[in-house]
């Protein structure tokens, strides 16, 4: 590939870890139904096997489109900025709408999940834990009981999906569970 030069760009995957890229080629790409032919940067990955296409390159290929009349707007009033570009600050935001950022975001009433009987339960093991975490996930454990968001469960259950703990840039932890077999065996409505 002689063409292929070199970017300053980084591309990041959806869990913000960097794409490793052997640099950008330009392409024709024809699609296949229209017959349209388009010219495409595409960055060459050195490491996936599958093909990427970013939201420019669906979005020019006619993969994607997006309604740009859906798209909600967000304004700094006159008073505030002396131009309608003026940047909006994530304090500015909370500021303005403080009953959106209160609470966990729990829903009022009972939920209740029926599981396919044909579908043999799982009871996941219980992934370890690095010892550098241990302390933050009890302490996270509590807050969340404390908060009403989990409640301990005394008797044996058949569903046991493992904890997942996924850690923040800014350090802090994030508790989430696996919860694809489960996933699988849930009914539909």
């Amino acid at each position: 590939m002689d063409d292929v030069r070199t970017s300053a760009t980084t591309l990041r995957m959806f869990d913000k870890s960097e794409l490793q890229t052997s640099g950008v080629i330009t392409l024709s790409v024809q699609h296949p139904r229209t017959l349209r032919t388009h010219e495409l940067k595409l960055h060459v990955a050195t490491k996936h096997e599958q093909p990427l296409l970013g939201f420019h390159a669906c979005r020019a290929l006619e993969l994607l489109r997006v309604v740009e009349e859906n798209i909600c707007e967000v304004q700094a009033a006159p008073a505030k900025a002396s131009s309608l570009t003026a940047s909006i600050t994530e304090t500015d935001i909370v500021a303005e709408y403080p009953d959106l950022f209160e609470g966990v975001g729990r829903l009022d009433g009972d939920v209740h999940l029926e599981t396919d009987p044909t579908v043999p339960p799982v009871q996941m093991l219980l992934r370890r834990l690095p010892i550098g975490i241990r302390d933050k996930v009890a302490a996270e454990l509590q807050k969340t009981e404390a908060n009403g968001i989990i409640a301990p469960v005394t008797e044996a259950s058949s569903w046991v999906s493992a904890l997942l703990v996924i850690t923040k840039p800014d350090g802090r932890i994030r508790l989430c569970i696996d919860p694809k077999p489960l996933n699988k065996a849930l009914k539909r409505a």
